[in-house]
């Protein structure tokens, strides 16, 4: 975890602690059917859904072994060397739910980690303020969610709650940390369904919150924080641009965007030009957006299928089957990764459909979807680039995609694009961390 990224969230969210209003239940107002563009790229537009059920818990658990004393929190931030940010005044509870959303108009499901403050002073409910967490790249499938990650994959929500935040953190669509599998991949860096989805966690986490009100001594209000990095600024920041109306009711107090792709196709033009970890990034943007769009033209149109290494199919096959996927052996270039009339496309700024859409959707300026609040938004930086421009490279061999909880050191040994984040500390609610040793990958250029 970075100081530099979480300092300015919890600085700015501390402005605004709530203003003691939670939620009420609604069930007797009508029905709110959202109104927004939708589909594009060749795909119809479709009805979409109600408010009636959306955020619905289908099932929950409580992650006992996630449970931190405020204490144990500290020092575990104190062994990372995150001293500046070792002043958490809260125990945490986390809990693992279930929940109903919505893709293309049709009702599915989806997990989230929903994590609490323990208010243990006196008798009184904490009113504490929401926080939208928006995890980087972990993977495209369920094993891949954090929610299915331990401490790891909830480390910021117990971070954010012990200093007094209640946080809703979604897995997002396609990846299902428990219960039964999702349908299909991850759609990555598709703003659509990761910002539906994102909203609904944060219905769900008032659904719960409201009915598991006996066993909570804090309560979200109406005041909310959208935070994420990497894949999670592109996150945040088409959460804050659909919520206002999609999830009417909320107050938008912040947005923290850190690292987001906000313009897919000139980050392509560089994936194309330049061979590394974006290119990888954006092949597999490219593959997951085509699946979720309806493959209206095959992978092969976009990403090179040619013997021997087959990318376009090995591509779909190693993001389904790992977290951490490989791209063949023989992919070394931008010419063995891509088709020439998808280089020549981006180069010259040119359409080539429906590729050309599937990174236009994805930008922000431009969209056609309003922006409805007027929160101040922040966008801190990753990584500074080199006097070159390009951000420093460590290896000639690409990097990975995943964000781990602290700023990694380079490694020169491994091939992975998409690993998750791994450490070997342990750690316990009551105790100490036992051990810190991060794993060591580079940071990425542009989203993980």
């Amino acid at each position: 975890m970075s100081r530099a990224l979480l300092l300015p969230l919890l600085f700015a969210a501390a402005c605004d602690k709530g203003d003691g209003v939670t939620s009420e239940d609604t069930g007797a107002d009508p029905p709110f059917t959202a109104s927004l563009p939708n589909g594009g790229c060749g795909l119809p537009e479709y009805t979409w859904r109600s408010d009636e059920d959306l955020g619905e818990i289908v099932a929950w658990e409580e992650l006992r072994d996630l449970r931190f004393t405020a204490e144990a929190l500290n020092a575990a931030l104190s062994s990372f060397d995150l001293g500046a940010v070792a002043t958490a005044t809260y125990d945490v509870e986390v809990y693992r739910v279930r929940y109903v959303t919505q893709d293309k108009g049709q009702r599915v499901e989806a997990t989230a980690l929903l994590s609490f403050p323990v208010n243990d002073e006196d008798e009184s409910v904490l009113i504490a303020p929401t926080m939208l967490w928006m995890h980087g790249t972990t993977g495209f499938t369920d094993e891949c969610a954090p929610s299915a990650l331990g401490v790891e994959g909830a480390l910021f929500n117990i971070v954010f709650s012990g200093h007094g935040f209640v946080v809703a953190a979604p897995d997002y669509l396609g990846m299902n940390g428990f219960g039964d599998p999702a349908e299909a991949l991850h759609p990555y860096i598709v703003a659509e369904p990761t910002a539906v989805v994102s909203l609904d966690a944060v219905r769900a986490l008032h659904r719960f919150a409201r009915d598991e009100a006996n066993r909570l001594s804090s309560q979200p209000s109406d005041d909310m924080v959208l935070w994420g990095v990497s894949e999670g600024g592109f996150a945040a920041l088409w959460a804050d641009r659909y919520g206002d109306a999609y999830l009417p009711g909320h107050r938008i107090n912040g947005v923290v965007a850190a690292v987001p792709a906000t313009d897919p196709t000139h980050l392509a033009k560089l994936g194309v030009t330049t061979y590394g970890d974006t290119s990888l990034a954006m092949a597999a943007s490219l593959a997951t957006q085509n699946l979720w769009y309806g493959e209206p033209a095959p992978l092969s149109d976009a990403i090179n299928d040619d013997a021997p290494g087959y990318p376009a199919t090995s591509l779909l096959a190693e993001l389904a089957a790992s977290c951490s996927p490989d791209v063949p052996e023989q992919v070394v270039s931008v010419e063995t990764l891509f088709q020439p009339a998808l280089v020549d496309a981006l180069v010259n700024d040119t359409p080539y459909e429906p590729w050309s859409c599937y990174l236009d959707q994805g930008a922000v300026v431009g969209s056609a979807i309003p922006r409805g609040s007027d929160a101040p938004v922040k966008a801190p930086s990753w990584a500074a680039p080199s006097p070159g421009g390009q951000t420093p490279r460590c290896s000639s061999s690409p990097r990975s995609l995943t964000t781990s909880p602290r700023p990694p050191r380079c490694t020169t040994t491994s091939r992975s694009f998409a690993p998750r984040a791994t450490t070997s500390s342990t750690f316990s609610a009551q105790g100490r961390a036992t051990s810190a040793a991060p794993s060591t990958r580079c940071p990425t250029s542009w989203s993980g």
